[in-house]
């Protein structure tokens, strides 16, 4: 089975675009996120943003993400007015308004995509039928969380069963605690399904992915330190929703790292994401096991640059992760 993986970009790479932001960990503790953005409420976190999210609070940049439908690459792209679900040369409106931020995830019946809008937190649904991007259906996830909370990222994994689809939103009148996650459910149709649950897993999410034989959900984890950042795994109850172990260390520890991914094969997962000195070089780690407090006994591998206008995808293959790649 090769699993294919998507990830998000930037039209544009200046700089670092780096910002450590407030401690969700310690008192000393930094952390360095990906897929978290500021809305106007959450003035109290100090801007939590990085290179795969900032590119929607610049007018006229935008960012995208590659899913799989099948055997059809599709690019979700976030610009300045829209966000547009595409197949080809055809396309679909997700959303409408200006600077959103937003997640996806893929079946094989088309794309769910998740964004933060005025009303809240929002998904749509896009159709590929005969490798045609269809018309959005809309619905508003029930939020759990009171006034004093903001949601500042998002992660869909998509099941046998659907999607599940997790959020996570930080407390605006006290930024140093840790974050609530929640997540909600949707069929494979992208309609939803049961109540809005609360997951007991709160460190900075990078993406989630759910693993059918075990029902249970892996969740790819930022760490921070003074000295920079890791990535974390840690194991999460499909039912129960809580945390399984600890969280262990994944990845070697860099100065940043930033728009993290998830590529399943099977039992094995690797993750894909953005590190270097100018937080644009793609690094691959096998992320399946690891342990607290111990570096993995193997080094990342670099895959190269994450150029202007491109996003990419991982396929793996034998014991390494392929990438793709496609202008938005």
């Amino acid at each position: 089975m090769i699993s294919p993986t998507r990830s998000r970009s930037l039209a544009s790479i200046a700089g670092t675009s780096l910002f450590t932001g407030t401690s969700l960990f310690s008192g000393t503790s930094l952390f360095t996120g990906t897929r978290l953005f500021t809305v106007a409420s959450l003035y109290a976190v100090a801007s939590l943003c990085t290179v795969a999210s900032s590119a929607a609070a610049q007018p006229g940049a935008a960012f995208g993400e590659l899913e799989f439908v099948r055997d059809q690459a599709v690019r979700v792209v976030a610009g300045a007015r829209s966000i547009e679900v595409r197949a080809g040369t055809r396309s679909s409106t997700a959303f409408q308004g200006r600077d959103l931020q937003m997640w996806s995830g893929a079946n094989e019946h088309g794309v769910l995509v998740a964004a933060m809008t005025r009303s809240g937190i929002e998904a749509a649904f896009v159709p590929i039928v005969d490798r045609v991007p269809g018309q959005a259906r809309r619905s508003t996830i029930a939020r759990l969380a009171g006034d004093d909370w903001a949601p500042v990222g998002a992660a869909i994994a998509a099941r046998p069963d659907g999607f599940a689809a997790f959020w996570q939103e930080a407390n605006v009148r006290a930024p140093g605690q840790l974050y609530r996650t929640f997540i909600a459910r949707f069929d494979p149709q992208g309609r939803p399904i049961g109540e809005t649950g609360e997951v007991r897993a709160r460190w900075p999410m990078a993406d989630v992915a759910y693993e059918p034989g075990t029902n249970r959900y892996y969740m790819l984890l930022y760490f921070g330190s003074p000295q920079g950042t890791r990535l974390c795994g840690v194991h999460v109850h499909g039912e129960t929703l809580t945390s399984i172990e600890h969280p262990f260390w994944v990845s070697h520890q860099a100065r940043s790292i930033e728009d993290a991914r998830l590529v399943r094969d099977g039992a094995r997962l690797f993750a894909v994401y953005l590190a270097g000195e100018h937080i644009n070089q793609i690094f691959e780690a096998n992320v399946t096991q690891g342990q607290w407090g111990q570096d993995p006994p193997v080094a990342p591998v670099q895959h190269g640059v994450l150029r202007p206008g491109q996003v990419y995808a991982g396929l793996v293959r034998g014991d390494a992760v392929e990438l793709l790649w496609a202008p938005f």
